[in-house]
């Protein structure tokens, strides 16, 4: 893999731990206000509304707080499955749907990380955990003599099948965004080089333009890597300085060079290119 890859990816896998933070938030609330529901104590309801604070602070942070870099998402999501998984046997009524939904929603936070092994172990923990919570509402493991051989007599059987069904299903689609983020990460790099191919013979003529234009050394720089289709933060990590120091460059360069957009910059530079010399006030 080429460093701009390498670089692509690693975006979308900070945007997918910080969008995974934001749904562990929203799930540990979720789980705040059934336990409240539940007229459970406030321990529980105070322990998941913690949970669901923190979540959000490493959201707001970047990702990066609780996800630790040796680890990745794996304290997130065994914590996420083990506070499900305790509040079905805790708590009443939280079984059928509502349980599925939650486990789902869960499946679809280790899949935001685009590694495999997260969404094959929470869909394996997800199904395993919600039939042991199913089995434990019919008093399976307590007094197994009065349950019925046949499990086609069991009690929302039916609905339980449907529900690992469900999991099943979510646990084949997921992983698929994967691929989908590799595939979309490999057309910006061809675009990517498109563009530097396109414009690369215009850095010939860039001494002259930031001459011409009264553009610094700095502002030099950071349009010597514009032109070549990065990003903003692309720019920085290039250039080693930060996200908004480059916004302000490039808000300088365009407001010394009269133009509003990079098209109309690359445009203003062909015709520099061209002429021999920029333009001059």
């Amino acid at each position: 893999m080429s460093s701009l890859y390498d670089f692509l990816h690693s975006e979308e896998s900070r945007r997918g731990a910080v969008e995974a933070g934001w749904l562990g938030s929203f799930l540990f609330l979720l789980l705040a206000l059934w336990a409240l529901a539940a007229g459970a104590g406030w321990g529980l309801v105070l322990i998941a509304f913690a949970l669901s604070v923190s979540e959000a602070g490493i959201s707001l942070a970047g990702g990066t707080l609780f996800k630790l870099p040796s680890l990745g998402p794996w304290p997130v999501v065994v914590l996420q499955l083990f506070m499900t998984a305790l509040w079905s046997f805790l708590l009443p009524g939280l079984d059928g749907f509502p349980l599925t939904a939650l486990y789902v929603l869960i499946l679809y936070g280790s899949s935001l990380y685009l590694k495999i092994y997260p969404v094959l172990f929470t869909a394996a923990a997800s199904i395993v955990l919600m039939n042991l919570s199913y089995l434990h509402d019919l008093n399976f493991f307590h007094s197994p003599s009065g349950i019925s051989l046949n499990p086609l007599e069991w009690t929302g059987f039916a609905g339980q099948i449907f529900s690992t069904l469900i999991l099943l299903f979510f646990a084949s689609a997921f992983p698929g965004r994967q691929r989908i983020i590799r595939r979309l990460i490999r057309q910006q790099q061809t675009y990517f080089d498109m563009v530097r191919d396109k414009n690369s013979s215009l850095s010939d003529s860039l001494d002259l333009f930031i001459k011409g234009f009264g553009l610094s050394i700095r502002e030099g720089e950071v349009l010597g890597v514009l032109i070549l289709g990065r990003t903003y933060r692309m720019i920085a990590g290039e250039l080693f300085i930060s996200l908004d120091t480059v916004k302000s460059h490039v808000k300088s360069i365009y407001r010394k060079c009269g133009v509003g957009s990079r098209e109309e910059l690359l445009e203003t530079l062909r015709e520099t290119a061209l002429a021999g010399h920029p333009e001059s006030d």
